[in-house]
C-alpha cells in the first residue's frame, strides 16, 4: 500500500504514513483520528508533537534536534555576553522550524497562500503592531536599571493587564480566519495555525522591542545567567505560550459541542500570567525589555 500523498510504500496493517502522517485508509475519518509519534505516550509533555502535530515520526528526532541544537546555540551566545546573538538565535529558531515542518509534510499543499500570507504573515505585522502598543509603556518603568523595586500599580495594570488582552486578541486574529474555511475547520488544523501564529506574533514582537539585537552584534557585560533568562524567556517561551493560548480556543471555536468560553479564559490566563510575570520581574533585570537600551536603542 502506497500513501495517496507522498507514495512512501506501508504495509496493510498500516493506518497512517509513517513519512507525512496521511491516513492510508479511507474509513478513518479525521474528526477522531491523527497521527502521533509512535514512542510517546497519549498524555505526555511532548513539546514538538504538541506544536507539530502531524509531525512524522521518521523525521521527529530531526525536528527536535533542530530546535536542541538552536536553543544550545542561543545559551552558549548568553555564555559569552553576546545577548544580541542569544536573542536572534532564540527568536528566530522556532518560526523557522514551523515553517519548515509545515513545507516537510506537505499541509495545505493546494493553499499555501492561505496559510503562509494569511496565517504566518499576518501574525507577524500583528506582532510588530503588539511590540509598538507595548513600547508605548515599556520605557517609564523597564528600561531603568535593576533598582529591586515593584512597578507603580497603574504600570501593572497596563503592562500585566491591557497588553495581554491586546496580545490575545491578536494571537486570534490570524487562526480564526484560516481556520474558518471549510478546507481549514479541522481542530488539529486549528492547532497547527495556532503554532505557526503564536510563533509569527512573538517574532513580531521581538523584531520591535529588540530591534537592537537584530542591527548589532555586541558583547554585554552583564550577567550570563540573567542573559541566558532573558534569551530563553523571550526567544522560547514566549511563542511556546503564545501558540497554546491561542490553540486552546481556536480548537474549542472548531470542535463541535465545546465550550468556546472555557477555552478563551484558559488562552488568555496563560497570556496574562506570562506577561504579569515579566512586568514584575522588569525591576530585577530579568524582563527583555531592559536589555533593549543596553543594545543601543
Amino acid at each position: 500500500m502506497d500513501c495517496p500523498h507522498c507514495s512512501t510504500p506501508h504495509s496493510e496493517a498500516a493506518r497512517f504514513c509513517a513519512r507525512c502522517g496521511t491516513p492510508l485508509h479511507a474509513s478513518i475519518a479525521r474528526d477522531q483520528h491523527f497521527a502521533a509519534h509512535p514512542d510517546e505516550a497519549v498524555r505526555a509533555l511532548a513539546l514538538m508533537s504538541t506544536l507539530m502535530p502531524h509531525l512524522s515520526g521518521r523525521r521527529h528526532h530531526a525536528y527536535r534536534n533542530a530546535v536542541g541544537l538552536a536553543l544550545l546555540a542561543s545559551l552558549v551566545a548568553a555564555g559569552f555576553g553576546v545577548l544580541s546573538l542569544a536573542l536572534v538565535l532564540a527568536a528566530v529558531a522556532l518560526p523557522a522550524v514551523l515553517l519548515i515542518y509545515v513545507h516537510d509534510h506537505g499541509m495545505w499543499r493546494d493553499e499555501p497562500l492561505t496559510v503562509i500570507v494569511g496565517g504566518f504573515l499576518l501574525s507577524l505585522g500583528l506582532g510588530v503592531g503588539v511590540g509598538l502598543f507595548e513600547q508605548q509603556f515599556a520605557p517609564s518603568v523597564l528600561f531603568a536599571s535593576p533598582r529591586q523595586q515593584l512597578p507603580a500599580i497603574g504600570d501593572i495594570l497596563t503592562l500585566g493587564v491591557v497588553l495581554p488582552v491586546v496580545a490575545f486578541l491578536a494571537l486570534l486574529i490570524a487562526p480564526t480566519l484560516v481556520t474558518a474555511r471549510p478546507r481549514f475547520r479541522h481542530p488539529i488544523d486549528a492547532v497547527n495555525m495556532a503554532s505557526l501564529t503564536g510563533a509569527a506574533l512573538s517574532f513580531g514582537v521581538s523584531v520591535v522591542v529588540q530591534r537592537g539585537a537584530f542591527s548589532v552584534a555586541v558583547a554585554d557585560s552583564g550577567d550570563p545567567a540573567r542573559t541566558a533568562f532573558i534569551a530563553v524567556t523571550f526567544g522560547f517561551l514566549q511563542p511556546i505560550i503564545f501558540a497554546t493560548a491561542a490553540a486552546v480556543a481556536v480548537m474549542r471555536l472548531r470542535r463541535a459541542g465545546a465550550d468556546l468560553a472555557i477555552g478563551l479564559a484558559q488562552g488568555l490566563a496563560l497570556v496574562l500570567l506570562y506577561e504579569l510575570a515579566t512586568t514584575l520581574l522588569g525591576p530585577y533585570g530579568m524582563f527583555p525589555l531592559f536589555w533593549t537600551r543596553e543594545l543601543g536603542c
